[in-house]
């Protein structure tokens, strides 16, 4: 690991960035393990992630068909308590 990603002088820390194919909880946390971040969209069928996060989708009806309608400015965002920095 250390001769991809060569100690840093200004922060220990580093940021990886996944697409929501590479994108898992146990992902998440192995990298955290290693002093790594994630971010990414993620898969909400996936194991390990948390159901009482997931927002029910809203629907309207548009030329027949129903569609999603994304909500606008909000963000929910999950933390791990059992994680250990």
């Amino acid at each position: 690991m250390n001769a991809l990603l060569p100690p840093s002088s200004t922060s220990p820390w580093r940021l990886v960035v996944t697409d929501r194919f590479y994108t898992s909880v146990k992902l998440a946390l192995e990298l955290l393990h290693r002093r790594l971040y994630l971010t990414g969209t993620i898969q909400t069928d996936r194991s390990g992630y948390a159901k009482d996060v997931v927002t029910a989708k809203k629907t309207k009806t548009v030329i027949k068909r129903k569609v999603v309608v994304p909500p606008q400015g909000t963000t929910k965002l999950a933390q791990n308590k059992r994680s250990h920095r």
